[in-house]
């Protein structure tokens, strides 16, 4: 897995993601998940399960990156355990 570290000020800002989206990042930047939804693309590895993208939407913040102030993030934890990412 890829850790995409951004300086913000004295914090770090994370993403965390499959490796295998590096190459998708790379191409289009970092994507909400309404702009990938968008994509003519079946090669994303979400993160997220179904429940917490229909949370995502139902609480209108699908149009946003999200991101942490953690390294190990709760999520990230869980995301692994379920398989959802793998590398």
């Amino acid at each position: 897995m890829q850790k995409l570290m951004i300086n913000y000020g004295q914090e770090y800002l994370y993403h965390f993601t499959d490796k295998r989206n590096l190459e998708g990042i790379r191409k289009h930047g970092l994507l909400s998940l309404k702009e990938l939804s968008k994509t003519k693309t079946n090669e994303i590895f979400y993160g997220g399960n179904e429940w917490s993208h229909d949370a995502d939407k139902l609480n209108s913040v699908d149009d946003y990156v999200h991101l942490c102030f953690i390294i190990n993030h709760s999520m990230e934890y869980l995301a692994r355990n379920e398989g959802r990412i793998q590398e």
